[in-house]
């Protein structure tokens, strides 16, 4: 009578004990699953990692580029950037909303039918101090090819200190001249070799195009060589 006492209270304690486990373990399997929507949602919508007044001017913005025609995954893509940077919401919203408006500008200068890839570009060369006609200059040196790569470098040689309009020229004649978005990239890398190793924007960039114009090829072995100073006298 004992015995079969004794192996009931083990019994019932045993099935206890598992389900006790069972709950633990449903309750960490649950856990887990709520953080990873909760992050998974993070990562969908980086507008849930705004404050509610940041977040109200970057879904105005949004809405401004959709009533215009323009992308908006640029948009939710910067606000994802800025946030993954730590950036305050404030500034968030600000940066969005200038993006907004350059896309705009650079849609008007690069014609209706540019694709969402160039009003970015275009965007960021406004943003860079190139203006709406050096947009126009860079398109209509060959208006059949896609404009993106060409922009990028228009930007990124004025963020280097080539004024904009030398810097349209620039990239409007190597594109005449035939340069592929492979060679517009190297000379990107080529130019900023060549700053970081003192010759200044203006002549890097010019001395370069001349490479090209030359020999056809942009030859990061042979950086370009700095004009002789005058003699002192």
């Amino acid at each position: 009578m004992r015995a079969t006492f004794t192996r009931r209270v083990r019994g019932a304690c045993s099935a206890a004990l598992s389900f006790t486990l069972l709950l633990l373990l449903l309750g960490g399997l649950l856990a887990r699953t709520a953080a990873a929507q909760g992050a998974q949602g993070t990562a969908d919508d980086p507008l849930d990692r705004l404050d509610a007044p940041s977040r109200a001017s970057v879904e105005q913005a949004l809405d401004s580029a959709r009533a215009l025609g323009l992308p908006s995954a640029p948009i939710v893509a910067k606000v994802a950037e800025g946030v993954s940077k730590g950036a305050g919401g404030s500034r968030i919203a600000r940066v969005v909303g200038e993006m907004v408006v350059s896309m705009a500008r650079a849609r008007e200068a690069l014609g209706p039918a540019s694709t969402d890839a160039e009003l970015v570009a275009g965007a960021g060369a406004l943003q860079a101090g190139a203006s709406p006609d050096a947009l126009r200059r860079v398109r209509a040196a060959q208006p059949r090819r896609s404009a993106t790569q060409p922009l990028v470098v228009l930007a990124d040689l004025a963020r280097r200190g080539v004024p904009a309009r030398d810097a349209a020229g620039a990239v409007a004649r190597l594109i005449q001249l035939g340069a592929s978005d492979a060679e517009l990239a190297r000379l990107r890398t080529d130019i900023a070799r060549d700053v970081a190793d003192g010759v200044p924007p203006a002549a890097a960039t010019s001395l370069r195009v001349e490479q090209f114009s030359a020999r056809g090829s942009l030859d990061p072995s042979r950086p370009p060589a700095l004009p002789p100073e005058p003699p002192i006298k």
